[in-house]
């Protein structure tokens, strides 16, 4: 025990003990210093002791070295690299991070004055345009009374080829014992850096790609507000980023896009829809695409949106279904089929409406079903052309029977090769029509025209035989009418009885009436003045002479002169189309007044009767009006047919009759 040891003469100081409290069993610390006493002789005569109790400042110590311990423990097993030096920039320590992050595998490694460093270690700026000298390195930095924070550098080791991106940090650190310590702490930023950078190139190609692409991207947070637009190709970013839907579309818009992006935020799922959207610029057809955007933990904290403007390509869309339905529109309306033909595989495909027009399949898995189907006698022929498209890369027309549902048909094709940039035949596309009903018209048609030419050639030789009945009237009977009328004249001087010569004169007067009668039917057979003075004056003539007969008709007329652009042939018809008019108003319309009008237009001479009488019940066939007796209509009709003209006819009971004649300039020369 101290004071016992003090009692052998031996000076105790700071002795620590450790006493157990009898009362409570508790342990306690004491530090006792114990001295001898001596007289003036030097004898020993006691012992005095001095005891402390300690005990606090012995849990204190306890305390602080546990603190220690966590702390050590703590900066060892920190992601962030430590680095411990003195004020004289000799390193101390470094932790496990930094050691790895700097390529230390030893502990004893890097445990060295700054100086040397360097040639471990270069320091460079983050953009690398140059190395770091010492001392503008952070330790120096720290040294000199500078605190760093979060100083970005390159740095490289060359003895291992590696350069990584730190950020350092640290200060001047005060210790307990007096003495100031380099704290300094480094973060590895190269795969961080490396990330962004590719983050940034990457955002760099996607605004690249977007800017020549019909593509708008914008970003909206819970509350809808824009907080991030690019590529908007209706408007700038400024007009949308910040406002809501309903500031930048139109109510209904608005209110719609609103509902879809309120669904992706409460159910986390991706949305997409196409549709118009009216913009300052236009109508825009879109593609939009709705998704959450997610914070770190996975919230929705948005919803982001992509739009393509397929504008193009809808209004393109719309015009291609527009042509081709147009396209089967003429088809059908005009009874076509189109087909495409593939000389390699020799399919043959048809048009939609092939069924229909054709009765035919959508397709031929072999040409020669096609041939099979058209007539022995036209097959050969029209196989020759399509071959000879084929090998020439032109075109060709075919008309040929088709075999169609126990009967044949009539077909009419149009095909033409396509070729590619080298010139090959790729294939065959056209058209085919069922002409069967305009070879039947045809077929009719050149029978009409027969029968027209048949009338032409009756009407001519019936005009023929008039004229010869109106010579031989003329050179026969009137003559010899004339020179009866003579001998009656020369006789009537021979006689003297009164009442022989009254008889003599009434002879003589009936002659003369016959005579003036006869003459006007040859008149009409043959007008002289038709041939004297043209179509308009004896129209004229005709007419001033039927004014003379029949006076309670009115009769108007506007003729104007042919000038000898009419053949004799449509003048004398068109004169006996005047006068067998004029004949029908006198026998069955009970008209008032005529006009007679003869016009010229477009290369036409156009004729009209009109007349105010009672009319008729129009039909459609003329022929059905030579049973009512009105086979003048008829006569006209055939009249207008044989010079090459148009007969056409108005009427209605109680609203009078137009016959109109329309001939062209050159018929019949």
């Amino acid at each position: 025990a101290p004071p016992l040891r003090a009692l052998r003469g031996e000076h105790v100081r700071d002795e620590e003990e450790i006493v157990r409290t009898p009362a409570t069993g508790e342990l306690r610390f004491r530090q006792v210093n114990a001295v001898p006493v001596k007289d003036e002789h030097g004898r020993l005569l006691g012992s005095v002791s001095i005891v402390r109790d300690i005990t606090e400042r012995k849990q204190a110590e306890a305390a602080l070295r546990r603190i220690e311990a966590r702390w050590n423990a703590a900066i060892e097993s920190f992601a962030e690299g430590v680095i411990i030096a003195t004020e004289n920039e000799q390193v101390i320590y470094w932790n496990p991070a930094a050691r790895e992050m700097h390529g230390f595998t030893r502990p004893d490694e890097g445990i060295e004055p700054l100086e040397k460093t360097p040639v471990t270690f270069q320091l460079w700026t983050l953009a690398g345009s140059h190395m770091l000298a010492l001392d503008e390195w952070p330790m120096r930095r720290i040294k000199r009374g500078e605190t760093v924070r979060n100083l970005e550098l390159r740095i490289r080791r060359p003895d291992q080829g590696w350069e990584k991106i730190f950020a350092y940090s640290g200060a001047m650190v005060d210790t307990a014992g007096g003495e100031r310590l380099i704290f300094l702490t480094c973060h590895d930023l190269t795969e961080l850096r490396r990330a962004e950078l590719a983050r940034r190139e990457s955002e760099e190609r996607f605004r690249l790609a977007l800017r020549n692409a019909p593509v708008s991207v914008a970003a909206q947070d819970r509350d809808l507000r824009y907080i991030w637009a690019y590529n908007q190709r209706s408007a700038r970013p400024d007009q949308i980023i910040g406002h809501f839907d309903h500031e930048i579309f139109n109510a209904e818009e608005a209110a719609h896009f609103t509902a879809i992006k309120r669904r992706v935020l409460e159910e986390g799922i991706e949305q997409r829809e196409q549709m118009w959207v009216d913009r300052p610029g236009g109508r825009m057809y879109l593609d939009i695409s709705w998704e959450p955007v997610r914070d770190n933990a996975g919230n929705i904290v948005g919803v982001a949106s992509a739009s393509v403007d397929l504008t193009p390509n809808k209004l393109a869309e719309t015009a291609v279904r527009e042509s081709e339905e147009r396209l089967r529109l003429a088809l059908d309306a005009a009874n076509m089929v189109a087909w495409e033909y593939d000389p390699t595989t020799l399919k043959v495909t048809f048009s939609e409406n092939a069924e229909k027009v054709l009765e035919l399949p959508r397709r031929f898995e072999n040409s020669d079903q096609g041939y099979n189907l058209i007539h022995p006698d036209d097959m050969e022929h029209h196989r020759a052309l399509v071959t000879g498209a084929i090998a020439t890369g032109g075109s060709y027309v075919s008309v040929y029977r088709h075999s169609h549902s126990d009967q044949v048909i009539w077909l009419e094709e149009h095909g033409r090769a396509v070729v590619d940039p080298s010139g090959k035949i790729i294939r065959l596309v056209g058209v085919v029509q069922n002409i069967t009903e305009r070879k039947q018209a045809e077929d009719t048609l050149r029978e009409q025209m027969v029968q027209i030419e048949l009338h032409r050639r009756l009407l001519e030789y019936r005009e023929q035989e008039r004229q010869m009945i109106a010579r031989d009237l003329h050179d026969g009977p009137i003559q010899d009418l004339s020179g009866m009328l003579f001998q009656i004249q020369f006789a009537k001087e021979a006689i003297t009885d009164l009442l022989i010569r009254v008889e003599l004169d009434k002879i003589a007067l009936g002659l003369k009436s016959t005579v003036q009668n006869m003459r006007e039917l040859i008149n009409e057979m043959r007008p002289p003045s038709l041939i004297r003075f043209g179509l308009s004056r004896a129209i004229r003539i005709y007419l001033e002479e039927f004014d003379v007969k029949y006076p309670e008709i009115e009769v108007n007329a506007s003729l104007l002169e042919d000038n000898d652009h009419l053949s004799e042939q449509a003048r004398l018809g068109l004169y006996r189309i005047v006068q067998e008019a004029l004949a029908n108003v006198v026998k069955h319309a009970g008209a008032r007044s005529i006009t007679v009008l003869l016009s010229q237009a477009d290369q036409q001479a156009v004729l009209e009767i009109r007349d105010d009488g009672k009319g008729f019940q129009p039909s459609k066939n003329l022929l059905d009006y030579s049973s009512d007796g009105h086979y003048g209509l008829v006569g006209m009709k055939e009249r207008a047919e044989a010079i090459g003209g148009m007969f056409h006819l108005q009427t209605f009971p109680g609203s009078g009759t137009t016959i109109q004649v329309i001939v062209p300039r050159a018929a019949g020369i």
